[in-house]
């Protein structure tokens, strides 16, 4: 079953545009690079930001947690610290409809 992985982050004015930054030029480069998922989308609003990674099968998100998700989400921490919050959910894709 086809899944969006959600992380929801939460950015101190401060570093917001080096967030962005860094988000845009690396970090999204370097999870789909996992070859764990097939599709990104970084969104925002005024209060956040939201990733949406596109996985094809549940067992692509258990590698992606089993051999990569540590090392990525450090990456972010060591960086940012703790003006970056983040939450996490899965939603399951109930049907993808294609655009013309």
């Amino acid at each position: 079953m086809p899944q969006i992985y959600e992380v929801t982050a939460v950015v101190a004015d401060s570093r917001r545009a080096e967030f962005e930054a860094y988000m845009s030029d690396e970090h999204v480069s370097d999870v789909l690079a996992t070859g764990c998922f097939a599709a990104a989308f970084f969104a925002n609003d005024d209060k956040s930001y939201v990733f949406g990674y596109h996985v094809n099968a549940p067992e692509d998100m258990q590698r992606y947690l089993d051999q990569h998700a540590a090392k990525l989400r450090d990456d972010v921490v060591q960086r940012f610290g703790d003006s970056v919050q983040t939450s996490r959910r899965m939603l399951n894709i109930i049907k993808l409809f294609p655009g013309e």
